[in-house]
Formats: structure tokens, sequence, C-alpha cells
């Protein structure tokens, strides 16, 4: 398609790489692969098309949309692989990535998913700081955790959750919710305290104000 393009005097954009790039991707078989990984190295090199991290970030976000339609676990483990491979494989890291990897990972309902986010978490964000999370990025990170492939993720749980403080992220109510679930799942006992605290949660893609109630937790093991 690209070759033909060009025969007929149209220079391929960033669109016309990204869309055969996916399809590529989304062929779940290794020439498909083979291609995708050549094409992505003629994009970059093609002085034509500007590569930044939107054009990166598009080819994931459909890969994902492959893994969301998908019902195979397999073919859910597979593209959320070839997300991260990706992601890595780009030299322009961004947030929105890096959610989109850990989202990825959080639904493939694979026992994979807790340890690959781990190490994305810890290789982009903890070791090197090459990406600044958000909210988002520690809700899915925490999701990963809550998916059940790991024998004991409450220790890393709890290191997000300082994290989030000493960093002084905005509580979320769905980190706090997912923190809640491993809780409940590893036979903690959550006693809910009669006192009503109000807590303030900002959503943190469009800074908008919401206030809601918290029941005081007290934790018993």
């Amino acid at each position: 398609m690209l070759r033909s393009m060009s025969s007929r005097g149209a220079q391929p954009d960033q669109i016309s790489y990204t869309a055969v790039i996916g399809a590529c991707f989304s062929s779940m078989n290794p020439q498909g692969m083979r291609k995708a990984e050549r094409l992505l190295e003629l994009m970059e090199k093609d002085p034509n098309v500007e590569v930044d991290e939107d054009v990166f970030v598009s080819v994931i976000s459909g890969l994902y949309h492959s893994l969301s339609v998908v019902n195979d676990n397999g073919a859910k483990t597979y593209f959320a692989e070839q997300i991260e491979a990706l992601f890595r494989y780009s030299s322009l890291p961004s947030v929105n990535g890096l959610n989109l990897c850990l989202q990825a990972w959080s639904r493939s309902y694979s026992d994979q998913a807790g340890q690959r986010s781990i190490d994305l978490f810890h290789d982009y964000c903890l070791a090197s700081a090459t990406v600044i999370p958000n909210s988002y990025s520690c809700l899915h990170f925490m999701k990963a955790l809550a998916s059940k492939s790991l024998p004991d993720p409450l220790p890393k749980a709890k290191e997000l959750l300082e994290y989030m403080r000493v960093n002084q992220f905005p509580q979320h109510k769905g980190v706090l919710n997912q923190y809640i679930r491993l809780l409940a799942r590893k036979g903690c006992r959550l006693t809910v305290h009669k006192k009503i605290r109000t807590a303030t949660f900002w959503r943190s893609t469009s800074d908008i104000q919401r206030k809601f109630t918290m029941p005081k937790l007290y934790m018993h093991h």
C-alpha cells in the first residue's frame, strides 16, 4: 500500500504509516510483526514524516482497541505484549503510552500482568523518571496489581500509595477502591468507623474538583 502510494506520487504521512503498522501488528502472526518493525524503522528514517510521541501513541491505541474487542485471553496477552514492546521501542515514551501499557496489562487477564506492570512502572517512573506518571498511571498500575497474577501484591500496592503521598498526587477514588479490593482478596477485615470523614479528590484529566464522603477504614489482619 505504501509503495503504491509513492509510485502514484502520493507521499505517505503519519496517518498512512500508523494505519499500516497497526494492521501489521494486529495480524497476530510473526510475518506481520516483522513487517511492522521494518515499517517503524522506515517511518523514523523518512524525512517527510515527523515522528513524535503521538505517532507511537496512535499505533498503541489501535493495538489497545484490538485487545479490548477480543475475547480470547491468549490474544489479549499477545496484544499487551506488543503494546509494551512498541512502547519500549519508542524513543519518545510518554505518559499516555505508559497508561495504555498499564491498562492493557490490567485487562489482559494474564498471569504476567502484575509483574510486567511493576517492571514498567519501575523502569520508566522510579529508576529513571523518564515518564512522569499521573493519577491514571497509578490507577491502571493498581488494577494490574489487583488482577490476581501476583501471590502477594499488597507490598507493591502500599508502595504505590506511599509514592503518591510523597509526590503529592491527588488522591484518586479508583486507586483506593482497587486497594480495598486487594485487601478484601487477601482476607483483611475492613471495619467501617461510624464517623465519616470528607475527602476531596481531583479528577486528573480535567482538574475538576469533586467531593465525596469516604468511610474511615481500619485494617485488621
